[in-house]
């Protein structure tokens, strides 16, 4: 039986395989963000930089589609997708920070 950091990263699988089902763009990169979150502290739960990178890099990739405006939002969706960021950022800090 696996841990819990393998749930985790299941969640995150099955989230990013249905987020590229998904037509519409903005939803697309919204769902495939909430599944970068999982990979993320999957990432960081079995100590492995790489998946920790790749999908802190992608997130930050759909932060920016975000704000630059391929997604017209409204303060709602702005504090959300902040919220996802900073969500990540924090794992990413406490990961590396843990590692001194």
């Amino acid at each position: 039986m696996g841990t819990i950091w393998d749930i985790f990263g299941y969640i995150g699988t099955v989230i990013v395989l249905y987020s590229f089902t998904i037509e519409d763009i903005k939803w697309l990169r919204f769902i495939n963000s909430i599944g970068c979150l999982f990979w993320i502290v999957y990432g960081i739960g079995i100590s492995a930089p790489p998946t920790i990178i790749v999908n802190g890099c992608i997130l930050i990739i759909h932060t920016i589609w975000f704000i630059k405006g391929g997604f017209k939002i409204d303060e709602v969706w702005i504090d959300r997708i902040w919220t996802l960021v900073i969500i990540s950022l924090i794992f990413i800090f406490f990961y590396f920070a843990s590692k001194i």
